[in-house]
Formats: C-alpha cells, sequence, structure tokens
C-alpha cells in the first residue's frame, strides 16, 4: 500500500481550515462571536431564546479511515524514533475522540513499553495505554514506573494514578515500599500515598499513622498523609486528632480536621466544634466545613456569629449552614451577606433567598429586604438584588430596574436587564427601547474596547429579547439596522434582534424583511462567513412569517454538508412548521479526523 509523510506545515493548515468550517458542527449550541453573558458571580443569565422553538440535535458519528491502523502499527515497528512517537500519538489522538484499539496495537504498546530504548517513547506507550483503560496492561505499567531507567516523575505518576483507579492490588506493596524511602524520594512516596488512600489500603494504616504524626516531615507530606489515613481508617483515629488539635501549631490542628473526615459520634462532632473556633482561618473554616456537611443545624445554632468573619472561607461555611434552614432569623443574616465581596457566599445568599420567598410566611421578608438592596450603594448588593427580583416577578422594583440601566457597573446593568426581560411588563417597553437605541449608539463608539463592547452587546441581547417577547413594533428600526452582515454588532445581539424582528411579524409575510432574512440565512461564505446565531434566527423568523418562497434555501442548507447544526436544525423546524411534513432525523455530523503524520497515499 502506497503511503506518504505529510508535510507538518501543510496538515496544521488544514486542520485549521476543517476547525474553521466544521467548530459549529461539533458545537450545537454554538452563539457564534460572543459566548454565554456571564454577570459578576459567576451564574450564566439566561438566553431563552435558545429555547424558542426547541431545535433537534443531530448525532455525532466518527469514521477513522481503516488504513490509517496497518500503517501506524507499521511505524510502530521502525527503528526511527520519530515514527514510533507520531504513531503512539496518533493512535492516542483517536481514542480520544472515541475510536476503539484496532486488533495488534495494546499488545505491541505493552512492547514498547517493557522494551523501547527511548525513554520518550515507553513514556508515550505508558500513557496511551492508560487511555484506553487497558487493565491487562497494569503489571508491566507497575514495572516500568519502578524501573529506574525511566527518570522522572511524569512515569511515576501516571501509572500511579491509573493502578489506583483500576484498584490493582498489587501495586500496594509497591507503595507501601515508598513510603518507608520517603526521605530519598519525597516525590515518589507523596504519588504513593495518594494511591493508597484512593485505594483504601488498610494494610497502609501503621506507616500513614507514623507519618502524620513525625514532626520532623513537612507539613505538605504529613497532611497528604492525614488525607490517605482519613480514607483507609474508617474509626479509631480521634485520640489521636485530639492530640493534634491541643497543639500549638496550626499545622498540627488542620492535620486533625483532616483526621475528622471519616470519624464519627458525639465525640467527634465535639471536637469539630472546637476546631471551628479555632484563631486560624483554615482550620475553622475546614472544621465548619465538615459540621455544615453532617449537621448544619449545630453551626446555626453555635456559630452564626462567624458570619461576620474576616475570612470568606468561613463566611461561606456559615451561609451554608443557613441555607438550609428557612426561616426568619437565617433569612435576615443571609440578607445582611447579598453584597459580600465572595462571589461564592453571594451567590449562596442569592439562590438561598428566591428558594426563602417559596415560603409563604417568609415571602415578604424576603422582598422587603431585596426592594432595601435596590436602593444600595454597593454595586454587589444591586446585582443580586436585581436578579432576585426579576426570579421573583417584582413588578413593583420595575422603574427602580429602569434606573439601574444606566449605572456605573455592567453587573448591575446587565442584572437589570435580565430582570426586567423576567418582568415582561409592557410599560417597561418604551424605556426598555430608549436605552436599547443608547446602547446601540454606544456600541459603535466602543467596538475597539472589546470588553466594554462585550458587555454592551449582552444587555442589548437582553433587552432584544424582551421586546421580542412583547412584539413591540415600534422597535422595528432599530432592529433592523442589526440585519445587514458587517453592520458592526456583535452576533448574539444580531441574532437576538432577528429572532424579536420574527417576533414581531408573526404571521405576516412583509417582503422587504424576508429578502434580507433569506439572505442572511443563505450567506455561506467560508471565508467571511455570517454569524451563527443570525443565520439560525433568520430560518426560525422566515418560518415565523410564513416565508413560503423561503423554502428552496430552507430545504438547501438543511442537508448541505457544510452548514452548522444549529442552522440545520432551524431550517429542519421551519420546514415542518410551514408544509407539515414528516422529515427524516438530521444527517448525523461526521467526524473524520485527518492531518496525521502519515496517512494513505489516495
Amino acid at each position: 500500500m502506497a503511503f506518504f509523510l505529510s508535510d507538518k506545515h501543510v496538515a496544521r493548515w488544514r486542520r485549521l481550515l476543517v476547525g474553521a468550517f466544521c467548530i459549529s458542527c461539533c458545537h450545537g449550541t454554538s452563539l457564534g462571536a460572543s459566548g454565554p453573558l456571564q454577570p459578576a458571580d459567576g451564574g450564566v443569565i439566561d438566553l431563552p431564546m435558545l429555547r424558542d422553538p426547541v431545535l433537534a440535535d443531530a448525532a455525532h458519528e466518527l469514521q477513522v479511515d481503516p488504513r490509517y491502523a496497518p500503517l501506524w502499527l507499521e511505524a510502530l515497528k521502525r527503528p526511527e524514533f520519530d515514527l514510533r512517537m507520531n504513531a503512539i500519538m496518533s493512535f492516542r489522538d483517536l481514542r480520544q475522540r472515541g475510536a476503539a484499539a484496532p486488533n495488534g496495537l495494546l499488545p505491541l504498546l505493552v512492547e514498547l513499553l517493557q522494551n523501547d530504548p527511548n525513554r520518550h517513547v515507553r513514556l508515550a506507550a505508558a500513557q496511551t495505554l492508560v487511555t484506553f483503560d487497558d487493565r491487562d496492561a497494569a503489571g508491566a505499567l507497575l514495572a516500568a514506573a519502578a524501573n529506574p531507567d525511566n527518570v522522572g516523575l511524569d512515569m511515576v505518576r501516571l501509572v500511579d494514578e491509573a493502578l489506583a483507579r483500576w484498584n490493582y492490588v498489587p501495586a500496594r506493596a509497591v507503595w507501601l515500599k515508598y513510603l518507608a524511602s520517603v526521605e530519598q524520594a519525597p516525590a515518589r512516596a507523596t504519588s504513593a500515598i495518594h494511591s493508597l488512600g484512593q485505594t483504601g489500603a488498610t494494610e497502609a494504616r501503621d506507616a500513614l499513622s507514623a507519618m502524620v504524626m513525625d514532626e520532623g516531615r513537612t507539613a505538605a507530606l504529613r497532611l497528604v498523609a492525614a488525607d490517605a489515613l482519613a480514607r483507609v481508617a474508617a474509626d479509631g483515629l480521634q485520640p489521636m486528632a485530639e492530640a493534634l488539635a491541643d497543639s500549638v501549631s496550626p499545622s498540627d490542628r488542620l492535620l486533625a480536621v483532616r483526621l475528622l473526615t471519616s470519624q464519627a459520634g458525639d465525640a467527634v462532632t465535639n471536637l469539630l466544634a472546637k476546631l471551628a473556633l479555632d484563631s486560624e482561618p483554615p482550620v475553622a473554616a475546614a472544621a465548619l466545613a465538615m459540621l455544615t456537611d453532617r449537621d448544619p443545624a449545630t453551626v446555626c445554632q453555635r456559630f452564626v456569629s462567624l458570619a461576620l468573619a474576616d475570612d470568606p472561607n468561613v463566611r461561606l461555611q456559615i451561609v451554608r449552614a443557613l441555607s438550609t434552614r428557612a426561616d426568619a432569623d437565617s433569612l435576615s443574616v443571609l440578607s445582611e451577606h447579598t453584597g459580600d465581596p465572595s462571589v461564592a457566599v453571594r451567590t449562596i445568599v442569592r439562590d438561598s433567598l428566591i428558594r426563602f420567598d417559596q415560603n409563604a410566611e417568609l415571602r415578604e421578608q424576603v422582598r422587603k429586604a431585596t426592594r432595601e438592596h435596590l436602593n444600595d450603594d454597593d454595586w454587589r448588593s444591586l446585582e443580586q438584588a436585581a436578579l432576585i427580583a426579576g426570579a421573583l416577578d417584582m413588578e413593583e422594583t420595575a422603574d427602580r430596574l429602569i434606573e439601574l440601566l444606566n449605572h456605573d457597573r455592567p453587573e448591575v446593568r446587565l442584572a437589570s436587564a435580565s430582570a426586567l426581560r423576567l418582568l415582561s411588563l409592557e410599560t417597561t417597553l418604551p424605556a426598555i427601547l430608549t436605552q436599547a437605541r443608547l446602547l446601540t449608539e454606544r456600541a459603535t463608539q466602543v467596538i475597539q474596547q472589546p470588553e466594554v463592547f462585550l458587555d454592551v452587546s449582552n444587555e442589548t441581547t437582553q433587552l432584544f429579547m424582551a421586546i421580542g417577547e412583547h412584539r413591540y413594533r415600534p422597535a422595528d428600526e432599530l432592529l433592523r439596522q442589526y440585519v445587514p452582515k458587517h453592520c458592526g454588532f456583535d452576533g448574539t445581539t444580531r441574532g437576538a434582534a432577528v429572532y424579536a424582528l420574527g417576533k414581531i411579524y408573526e404571521d405576516q409575510n412583509v417582503p422587504e424583511l424576508a429578502e434580507l432574512l433569506i439572505e442572511r440565512l443563505s450567506d455561506d461564505n467560508p471565508f467571511d462567513p455570517e454569524a451563527i446565531p443570525v443565520r439560525r434566527f433568520a430560518a426560525i423568523s422566515l418560518r415565523r412569517m410564513k416565508v413560503d418562497e423561503a423554502l428552496d434555501a430552507l430545504r438547501w442548507f438543511r442537508t448541505e454538508q457544510g452548514t452548522p447544526v444549529p442552522i440545520k436544525a432551524a431550517c429542519h423546524w421551519a420546514i415542518t412548521q410551514l408544509t407539515g411534513e414528516s422529515l427524516p432525523p438530521l444527517n448525523p455530523v461526521v467526524q473524520r479526523p485527518t492531518g496525521y503524520f502519515l496517512e494513505p497515499l489516495n
């Protein structure tokens, strides 16, 4: 069989081109130029237009050229180092894409692991065996990790992690041996300790206990040993933890907490309660986290004052505990942390207040606190209060939310725009349109400032969805500014504008608009592609407007090979809705990996 060695640069260019054409096919929810909208707290601002309508997805299918395996297997037997390495890496790449091991590969990899003269090839063979989850190779991997010729920790860590995951019992004796030589190979011993803990090796209990109590060891090593010991010993560690808890050393007291992970009983709870009041925040936070997981009621009763602690991790554990108790006292404390500097803390607070609102006895307290926070000076409180007001449909906050659309902080503006969309009040639409016009003008001014431009685009997208949901026709002129291809606006925001236009003119074929949308749907220029959201919502809006003359374009792009899946799915939906046809499922997205070091000639 004829073959050639692909030019490295040609292959790289080829992969880049394939990626440019297919990236949207591989990710059915691709949003084009901008990604999901993110407020400062890490939650995702919703884009309901992506579910209006819910579109079918396409199956994904991997097709590997069957001629690859014989070529690469032959390359594994060649004396040239680069051929063996490239073949191993190519097989690993295919495995990561979901391909199975061809006949003869795994035994050959084991042979390379054991006998290849180059340590890099041996390591690559080990990595690929692990990637293929070849548990039959466990013995060979264990021997490779012990081989002094395999210099470095890469082999050791790779093998230890795999054998621990596979619970390969013969490895435990080897790991125990390394515990005894910790001075000579501390990193090797650390890996062994992790593995013993992961496999629950009870035979390691005495050695790990001695290491935990050995003050001559480093604090890091003792902590690793404590974590492993807690996993291998289901009981009996309380006396050791008590001795460490009385130490003047903060690291010893932290060891005490870690040892109690698997221990139970009132005495253990009391010891954790003592450590929860430790002067060192890492110790206190660790003890509180464990107590909160086990008994949040006790944390609420005994440690609520720690909600005022300087350390964010300590505050986090208190609000976690309070979030489990839907009562007025807990709500009052939580509300004080709506603007907490910690992202994690204020996120839990926000979610808790929304959940507490389901309790009729707490509803007015939740809403009163939200209204108060909407008048805070702190932007974090304002952001969270806006998100809460929107989630709870607090219509009385609409005027304040409109004011906040012009706040200095983009997080507050975005949260307020999202909240107004959720409130869905017709009375707010004139103000929403006015703000959208201001944002459109600002977008043209900040296009050279990517972060600011994205903030403006995210806010506008929320407002356009609100306009679309209400089919607010006075926005027509503004929305149409976003339809042309090179209009200078973000792809997702342009998609939202097209979405809104389809809603506004539902059941009404507007010829000039229909022509524009057919043009946007049909723009598949590979060197200057139209944004996926624009094409997707063009197809959806053409159906909403009942544009029968769009059927030819819709049918073409439903099946055209290079069309991204979101656009194909939108065309599929539009055709079935326009014609009532029962269409077969979308063709699967076929992935044919190419660009490897060695490929068939034709």
